[in-house]
């Protein structure tokens, strides 16, 4: 009997599709033929590309002195799938599914190549929260020899590295240098 030992459960305390206060609505923004999203919350604007993945972030400073934006990414960011020591070329089909509110935007995307295809499906709340989730499909059997989430920092940027693994699962936040 979970309602003795867990009795928020149920609760739908703050549960709305309002924003709330000291928080403000979301801004979207779809280009033409869905190549590109922009979504701006809380000091950062995110720029979503074809593949339902980030291509830029801008984000405002920290110290509120200096009112403008700086790219905190060194370029796109990418999924990898090796298949006999080579990387499978992917590429963009476009956005679908874009879905905006002032409380939260979600969307679409996928790459595919030779023999596989990732779906990406990303989701943004109100006070900043962003996921993603990334589901890849082969064409028929065959197995990756290696997966990579790609998420290319600026060394500025990067001045604290997180790093998860599986068997197949890889991610890398990279430092690059600009240009």
């Amino acid at each position: 009997d979970h309602t003795q030992d867990l009795p928020w459960l149920g609760n739908t305390l703050g549960v709305t599709d309002k924003v709330l206060p000291p928080w403000t609505p979301i801004a979207a923004r779809l280009q033409a033929g869905g190549t590109a999203l922009d979504l701006s919350c809380w000091g950062r604007t995110y720029h979503v590309g074809a593949s339902g993945l980030f291509t830029s972030i801008d984000t405002a400073a920290q110290s509120g002195i200096d009112p403008s934006a700086r790219e905190i990414l060194a370029g796109p960011v990418r999924g990898e799938v090796i298949q006999d020591g080579k990387a499978v070329a992917l590429s963009a089909s476009g956005l679908k599914e874009v879905k905006t509110a002032p409380h939260e935007a979600s969307y679409r995307g996928e790459l595919s190549g030779t023999g596989w295809r990732i779906t990406t499906r990303g989701r943004m709340e109100y006070d900043g929260y962003v996921e993603h989730r990334l589901t890849l499909a082969p064409d028929g059997e065959q197995r990756p020899e290696r997966l990579r989430l790609v998420i290319p920092l600026k060394p500025a940027e990067a001045t604290h590295l997180a790093h998860a693994q599986s068997e197949l699962l890889r991610v890398e936040i990279l430092c690059e240098r600009d240009g």
